[in-house]
């Protein structure tokens, strides 16, 4: 039965509802899973990019969205870079992509724990005289 009523209904409705759900998931659990309890890592900041950003209305900035909630989804970009320096003191926690949530949420199993940026920072080794000097 190609190109019949059972046809139209699959690719006007169900594919498009079944990418929907599969999207909406996916933002979901980026911006709730994995994260800590304080207010500031209680959710994720998914910078991503212009066109994701467009799509899910900026809702990204998941962290400054749970703190200002009435702040619209245009000016949640503006405010999380106006106000970042306070959030990663306080335990951001920040992703690039989705994608790049997802393969983590995979390695890290379900209770696994994203790291602050604060967390990541420190852990960092910082170049110094020590080892400069180490490396020669």
């Amino acid at each position: 039965m190609r190109g019949g009523w059972a046809d139209a209904i699959l690719w006007s409705w169900l594919y498009p509802l079944g990418f929907s759900i599969l999207t909406a998931n996916v933002r979901a659990l980026s911006e709730h899973c994995l994260t800590g309890r304080a207010p500031v890592s209680m959710a994720r900041t998914v910078t991503s990019n212009p066109l994701v950003r467009f799509f899910y209305s900026a809702e990204g900035y998941h962290t400054v969205h749970h703190l200002a909630p009435r702040v619209p989804g245009w000016a949640l970009k503006k405010l999380h870079e106006k106000i970042r320096p306070v959030l990663v003191e306080h335990g951001l926690i920040e992703c690039p992509s989705y994608t790049r949530f997802i393969l983590g949420a995979l390695v890290k199993g379900p209770f696994g724990l994203d790291e602050s940026v604060l967390a990541r920072e420190r852990a960092k080794p910082k170049p110094g005289p020590d080892r400069l000097a180490s490396a020669a």
